[in-house]
């Protein structure tokens, strides 16, 4: 069975998908039944499966953001299909077309009815209008700074996230997504259509990450990352559009200016991880030259390089204990009491041990 596939960049009005599928019909070989059938259309976060033609029609001409029209026909031992396909996003537009008939000039000819309306289009356009810039593709992705995560700024780049995917006053961008959010624990997904999902007062003690999507990296969308480590708190955006450079910025400004308040000094426990390796083999240096010297009978000069082992030690284990994303847990607001008390004992015993060698 001769099957074609198409992807156009636009949105076909209802009436040419009526007439489409119309045609489409007639095609079929006498008898033909139907043997399976999907009208869905999403909203936002909603998704809609519908009951007939003529309500998802109807709700097709209403700026729905996802559509999926299936039609399977059976006869004589074989499927015939009509699958039509759109996603929206940002100023992304996909409408996929997948047509399955007897014959090769019948699915070509059904493709000439989809064609025709962007010809008719074209010549619509006024002469002497500048064709539209082309769409430029733009992927971006950076490490978020250290911030206290709650519930609340949550919900602010939840609604930051549903603007930038709002459809502008002249009606040429999308509707909305409803971004989805992912907490990630020790030994458990949880994946919360919103943030008014997420548990309150606490998260879990085990959470360890947690993600808001709107639409999908792989395509057009953002993903934003908090995590316990430096390196997996990150913000990534890809966007298709005339003027993605921009808008790409113009987004991540939005994030780093919606975070700045919320910004923490545990940043200083989570050094990159190729000076922390470095940090890691010159503690190990240090240690090594403290036992060169201890046994050799210098032990006087062997305790302060110990006390500089001792501290480049605390300082690369501190960071289980100041995590680089900090979660409204239990466990860490208890967590926060102990280790500021530990870091200044930990300070105040090299101190002392420095000015005691020094008195002697």
């Amino acid at each position: 069975m001769p099957t074609r596939s198409t992807v156009y960049q636009v949105r076909f009005p209802a009436q040419v998908i009526r007439l489409a599928l119309r045609h489409f019909k007639k095609q079929l070989p006498r008898g033909a039944r139907l043997a399976s059938e999907t009208l869905r259309v999403g909203k936002g976060a909603d998704t809609w499966d519908l009951d007939s033609e003529a309500e998802f029609f109807a709700e097709y001409d209403t700026p729905v953001k996802r559509v999926s029209l299936h039609l399977d026909y059976y006869s004589a031992g074989t499927i015939y299909s009509f699958d039509l396909d759109l996603t929206t996003l940002f100023e992304s537009v996909d409408t996929t077309v997948r047509i399955a008939l007897r014959t090769r000039d019948q699915i070509d000819d059904m493709f000439r009815m989809f064609d025709e309306h962007l010809a008719r289009n074209a010549a619509n356009t006024p002469k002497g209008t500048p064709p539209p810039p082309p769409p430029v593709r733009v992927s971006m992705e950076r490490h978020l700074p250290s911030c206290d995560i709650d519930q609340e700024l949550l919900q602010e780049l939840e609604s930051l996230a549903s603007s930038w995917a709002t459809r502008a006053p002249d009606q040429s961008r999308p509707q909305p997504t409803q971004p989805t959010f992912t907490l990630v624990l020790k030994d458990a997904t949880i994946h919360l259509p919103t943030s008014s999902e997420l548990p309150r007062p606490y998260f879990p003690d085990d959470t360890r990450r947690v993600a808001m999507e709107l639409g999908s990296t792989f395509r057009d969308g953002l993903t934003l990352t908090f995590d316990r480590e430096r390196e997996y708190s990150t913000l990534k955006v890809t966007l298709t559009a005339p003027t993605a450079k921009p808008e790409v910025d113009a987004i991540a400004a939005q994030v780093l200016g919606a975070l700045r308040a919320r910004r923490s000094s545990n940043w200083l426990f989570h050094p990159p991880s190729t000076l922390a390796v470095l940090l890691d083999l010159f503690s190990i240096f240090v240690i090594s030259v403290a036992l060169v010297f201890a046994f050799s009978g210098h032990g006087a000069t062997a305790l302060p390089i110990a006390s500089g082992f001792l501290a480049l030690q605390v300082y690369l284990r501190f960071k289980s204990l100041r995590p680089y994303s900090v979660f409204p847990t239990r466990r860490n607001e208890t967590a926060s009491k102990w280790t500021g008390w530990l870091l200044f004992a930990t300070l105040e015993f090299i101190l002392f041990t420095v000015i005691a060698q020094a008195l002697l």
